[in-house]
């Protein structure tokens, strides 16, 4: 009987041994597991930082189209008063041609009246000065 004593006192020595070596286990999968939870909760922290930096990034962007459109709001203001003033120019260039035009047919008009006059005239004097001549 004692032979099956040291049986099995040795079984369950071998158990204990096994046991200890389990909680050893266990503990290092408990002291694993909170590693995995501070990793986790490290993780959810750096998630947040870059949730709320993305927020900020597409508040600057919706700024950033904002100005994009006022800038581009400009521009066509700027092309329609250009062309504004194209056109301002355009007709002033016909204007002035026209009106160079218009001004020098009333000068000729003028000079022609006044020639015609100055030949009337001439024409009166000559033809007292050969009517006195004739005398």
């Amino acid at each position: 009987m004692e032979e099956t004593l040291k049986q099995i006192l040795s079984t369950l020595r071998q158990v204990d041994s096994r046991l200890g070596g389990l909680e050893h286990g266990q503990n290092q999968l408990n002291l694993g597991q909170k590693k995995i939870e501070k990793g986790q909760r490290n993780l959810e922290q750096g998630i947040l930082r870059l949730e709320n930096r993305q927020e900020k990034l597409e508040g600057r962007q919706e700024r950033l189209e904002h100005h994009q459109e006022r800038l581009e709001h400009r521009q066509e203001q700027h092309e329609f008063r250009q062309k504004q003033l194209e056109f301002g120019q355009e007709t002033m260039q016909k204007n002035i041609v026209s009106s160079l035009g218009e001004f020098t047919d009333h000068i000729i008009e003028h000079v022609d009246a006044k020639t015609s006059a100055l030949n009337k005239h001439l024409y009166s004097v000559e033809s007292t000065i050969h009517r006195l001549s004739r005398q």
